[in-house]
């Protein structure tokens, strides 16, 4: 499903300050409980995707009920055969 391609990173996910050393932060913008379809916005301003079933979710409070648009997030990528999508969200009071 995910490959992983760490050598081809986009600029956008350029972050010094990773929370716990490994996870981009950013904000849920937009999400859909009714498809689980949802965009985190990274600090750089970009939007990108992730599909709920499709993500494995981290934390002390990880439900897929607490996803929600405005939610403060962690998150890691992969490159899937249609371009760069959240494989990893780490939900954060």
């Amino acid at each position: 499903m995910v490959d992983e391609k760490p050598n081809r990173l986009w600029p956008i996910l350029v972050d010094p300050d990773r929370i716990e050393g490994k996870y981009y932060r950013g904000r849920i913008v937009r999400f859909n409980p009714r498809t689980g379809y949802g965009f985190v916005a990274t600090p750089s301003g970009s939007h990108v995707f992730f599909y709920l079933d499709q993500v494995r979710l981290e934390g002390e409070k990880a439900s897929k009920r607490e996803v929600q648009a405005g939610r403060l997030v962690g998150f890691d990528v992969g490159w899937t055969s249609r371009g760069l999508r959240i494989s990893k969200l780490k939900l954060i009071e």
